[in-house]
């Protein structure tokens, strides 16, 4: 009785081991992209953490926004909803329209 105890616990512990592992994921890009917002302002004398908080929420508002839409989408059409799926394509959208407002930054402040 305490082996099938003991074995639950660790299966419990373990899972919630894993799933803390795996909400912590689609923020690495938004820490990298944070420093490329820091560098970019620092570069041009703005305000550097102004810019590293803007990068950061930027791509996360992105990134829920389209899984947001994606999501809806597919549960009003009543498809199946593939997650990890639905988790790349959204980091890859945060990145992409982050890098986005990185280079009009950047472009912005070369010519001024």
């Amino acid at each position: 009785m305490k082996v099938e105890f003991k074995s639950t616990y660790t299966l419990t512990c373990f899972s919630l081991n894993s799933l803390e592992n795996d909400v912590m994921i689609p923020f690495i890009p938004g820490i990298i992209l944070a420093k490329l917002f820091y560098d970019l302002a620092a570069k041009f004398g703005k305000n550097t953490w102004l810019f590293a908080v803007l990068g950061a929420l930027t791509y996360l508002i992105a990134q829920f926004a389209f899984a947001f839409v994606v999501f809806a989408v597919l549960v009003s059409q009543k498809g199946k909803v593939n997650e990890l799926a639905l988790s790349i394509s959204s980091i890859a959208f945060g990145f992409g329209i982050d890098y986005i407002l990185l280079m009009f930054l950047k472009g912005k402040w070369e010519k001024g």
